[in-house]
């Protein structure tokens, strides 16, 4: 399988490839209805979107902690018994980025979410390479989460990430860029992983290292860069 498209957002920074001539803006309507994080997830997804073969594309959706700030505002208001907020509420279920960016593009594609802890970038992948493996079209992946506010832990190293990718078994032209994503199970359990493989899974792609693998406690993904 292939990575022939990936992009990546860490806090204000951005970069990817292929850039995406025509990447389409927010709706304003939709925009106001997002957190900030639900904006930087639809941007990515409209530029994984725009480098599809097909208008619609499954997708594989991954967060740990999913759009907290809309649980915290809910959370807030029935301490102080306000009345509950009806868009907090109806967009703060685990699918709702996804869900409202199928609603905008008109999406009628199939649409699985994954929160896995602090392996869920990893597991997310994980099920997007097996959905590629039964459907046998391109799958659409996005990962996206935001550090939680105090007193919880910080668990990220960072406010907020985001990566989407899109994931093919058809090799990229003469010099096209992309990356071979191998997996292979493991036939033992291991118990002590790395974790914010998402960091490193960024810092290998903007870099010239031609290899990286993730572990999982199950097996593993290799990935070698060709090309670009």
């Amino acid at each position: 399988m292939y990575i022939i498209s990936c992009h990546w957002e860490i806090e204000e920074r951005s970069n990817g490839w292929p850039h995406p001539k025509n990447a389409p803006a927010i709706p304003p309507l939709v925009r106001r209805r997002l957190t900030s994080l639900g904006q930087m997830a639809f941007r990515e997804l409209y530029n994984i979107k725009e480098c599809a073969p097909d208008d619609d594309l499954p997708w594989v959706i991954s967060s740990r902690h999913g759009d907290y700030e809309r649980t915290q505002n809910l959370l807030t208001q029935l301490s102080t018994q306000e009345s509950l907020s009806p868009t907090d509420f109806s967009l703060s279920v685990h699918n709702a980025i996804a869900g409202q960016f199928a609603i905008a593009t008109g999406n009628k594609q199939p649409q699985t979410v994954v929160s896995a802890g602090p392996k869920s970038f990893e597991l997310g992948l994980l099920e997007a390479f097996c959905l590629h493996q039964e459907l046998g079209k391109p799958i659409g992946y996005i990962y996206y989460d935001q550090a939680l506010p105090p007193p919880y832990a910080p668990e990220l190293a960072v406010d907020k990430i985001c990566i989407a990718m899109l994931l093919t078994g058809t090799p990229p032209q003469d010099n096209e860029a992309a990356v071979r994503l191998t997996y292979t199970p493991s036939p033992t359990l291991t118990t002590e992983l790395k974790v914010e493989s998402e960091l490193d899974f960024i810092h290998f792609m903007e870099s010239q290292a031609s290899t990286f693998n993730i572990s999982l406690s199950f097996g593993s993904f290799s990935m070698e860069r060709l090309h670009g």
